[in-house]
């Protein structure tokens, strides 16, 4: 039971995508007749994975360790957010703020992923063409 648990995680890890897409659906499915940001949620619960699997494409095809770059790259986000917040608005609010912080990171981390992912898959068929 262990093996297949960390076969979906590993999977999970490696294709963000999909479970973007299941919980997409999933939120879709159940709560159509009320008003859910069912996009919102996926991209909430998928930004948390996007941290392990940015990371981990980065190491596969360069063997690089980013992680602890790209927890206080998210840092740096969050403040830059929170400053620019405090400076425009009379009062930060702090949920709203939160929301839009990780939102971005959303963004930042899908291009991030795509990128590593495209250019690791380049060089990698460059690299056995020649």
């Amino acid at each position: 039971m262990g093996e297949i648990s960390t076969g979906i995680v590993s999977f999970l890890i490696a294709f963000p995508i999909v479970l973007f897409i299941l919980f997409y659906v999933l939120l879709y499915l159940l709560f159509r007749k009320k008003k859910m940001d069912a996009f919102g949620i996926a991209a909430d619960v998928t930004t948390l994975i996007l941290f392990w699997s940015v990371p981990a494409v980065v190491y596969v095809f360069w063997t690089l360790n980013i992680f602890s770059y790209l927890i206080i790259s998210a840092l740096l986000i969050g403040m830059i957010f929170t400053i620019f917040e405090w400076k425009t608005q009379k009062e930060v609010l702090v949920i709203p703020l939160l929301r839009k912080i990780w939102r971005s990171l959303f963004l930042i981390l899908n291009v991030l992923y795509v990128g590593a992912f495209i250019a690791g898959a380049v060089q990698f068929i460059l690299h056995y063409m020649s």
